[in-house]
């Protein structure tokens, strides 16, 4: 069997999610039925990808959130670098994560992309508050010896490889 997170009650799942949707939610794995489903019904041509063609779509400077989330999922293997847990949605259009998956029986989970020092603290700080903890945090970054890294994660920076992390969703 393979382990999965369930789904949200009430979560509207598209077909070709069906396996993952109707996960043993007391167990936390597909069921053999489960399984077989996916053997029967793969995901259409159209929506599939190999680990190269999402390696071609690094972006070298992402601009935004989304743009970034894709880089250090490649870097990290498709995976939470703390739970090793599979990102769900790369699992589904990629047939190659789909294989790893089966062979050694890995979690899969919904991932985000996270920020070790987050967005607020170089871009559009609005309030007193947000402006007070930024100017401490980069106090302290100065006090270590690294005063660069103001500068490194200015603007559009604060997305770079070197300051996200690929970890599971929560739960």
């Amino acid at each position: 069997m393979l382990p999965v997170k369930s789904l949200a009650a009430g979560m509207t799942t598209p077909w070709w999610n069906k396996a993952i949707s109707s996960t043993n939610t007391s167990s936390g794995h597909l069921e053999s039925t489960d399984v077989e489903h996916l053997r029967r019904h793969p995901i259409p041509l159209e929506h599939r990808t190999t680990i190269q063609e999402m390696k071609k779509e690094l972006i070298e400077y992402p601009v935004n959130h989304l743009q970034a989330k894709q880089n250090p999922l490649i870097r990290d293997n498709f995976r939470c670098v703390l739970s090793g847990a599979v990102d769900q949605s790369s699992c589904l259009i990629n047939e190659e994560i789909q294989a790893q998956v089966r062979a050694q029986s890995l979690m899969i989970l919904a991932t985000q992309c996270c920020h070790i020092f987050p967005e607020f603290n170089n871009t559009s700080v609005s309030d007193d508050a947000q402006l007070d903890y930024a100017t401490k945090a980069w106090a302290i970054l100065k006090d270590f010896g690294h005063p660069e890294i103001e500068h490194e994660l200015a603007g559009d920076g604060v997305h770079s490889l070197t300051n996200i992390l690929t970890l599971d969703a929560g739960g």
